[in-house]
C-alpha cells in the first residue's frame, strides 16, 4: 500500500507540473512580476467562450484576469505591485496583440 501511495503521489505531482503546458508574462509600468510556467485557466463557463481568462504564475502566485469586451477590447485586472488575494486594480482597457494583450502601462500574455 505504501508504494501505491508514492506512486501515486509521483503520478499526480508530474500531472500537476505537465498541465501547466504555458507560459505567461505580466509587466505592469515597466516593472515583470510573471515570466514563465503559469497555469492559464478560460473563463468559458464565467462568459461564455469569449476568450476572457486569467493567468497565475507557478514560481510567485502573481495572477492577472483579463475580460474580453463585446468591442474586441478587454479589461485587464490584478492584485496590484503587493500580491493581494483580490485582483481590485484595473490593468486598464487592452488590446490584443498575438499572445499578449496590453496598452501603454500592461501587458498580459499567455502562450504554449
Amino acid at each position: 500500500m505504501r508504494e501505491f501511495c508514492i506512486v501515486l503521489t509521483l503520478f499526480l505531482a508530474s500531472t500537476a507540473t505537465g498541465a501547466a503546458a504555458f507560459t505567461c508574462r505580466l509587466v505592469v509600468d515597466g516593472k515583470t512580476y510573471v515570466d514563465g510556467p503559469c497555469n492559464y485557466h478560460p473563463h468559458v463557463y464565467e462568459h461564455g467562450n469569449d476568450g476572457s481568462f486569467d493567468i497565475t504564475s507557478l514560481s510567485n502566485g502573481m495572477f492577472a484576469y483579463v475580460f474580453r469586451n463585446a468591442d474586441g477590447s478587454a479589461d485587464g485586472w490584478w492584485p496590484g505591485p503587493n500580491g493581494a488575494t483580490h485582483a481590485h486594480t484595473s490593468l486598464g482597457t487592452l488590446r490584443r496583440d498575438g499572445a499578449c494583450w496590453e496598452n501603454s502601462h500592461a501587458s498580459v500574455c499567455a502562450w504554449r
